[in-house]
């Protein structure tokens, strides 16, 4: 499939792969694989669209996407994560950048 506005284009095998390699093994949002030279994270519909086209389980995949995306988000806020590992609650501060008690 064509990814990104620089008209860079994959199988939907390779990009099956290297969007489980991205999303599951290294954690991250996927982005085209020549993303240095164009900057295109993928959305969820590309993502939706290459998975369903391949023989895995485009569930987990997906909702891993989401997962992320929602992570990146709170981050964009200047949000960060509960200090216990126990707790998956995100503290969005009051005034983003300057120290605060918690």
């Amino acid at each position: 499939p064509k990814l990104c506005g620089a008209n860079h284009v994959f199988c939907n095998d390779c990009m099956g792969r290297h969007i489980n390699e991205e999303l599951g093994t290294k954690g991250v949002l996927p982005a085209c694989p020549l993303s240095a030279e164009c900057g295109h994270v993928l959305t969820r519909d590309q993502v939706d669209e290459i998975l369903a086209a391949g023989s895995e389980e485009p569930r987990v995949a997906l909702a891993r996407f989401d997962l992320l995306c929602h992570r990146a988000g709170l981050q964009a806020l200047g949000a960060f994560p509960c200090a216990n590992a126990m707790c998956e609650d995100w503290i969005v501060p009051s005034d983003p950048g300057v120290q605060q008690l918690v």
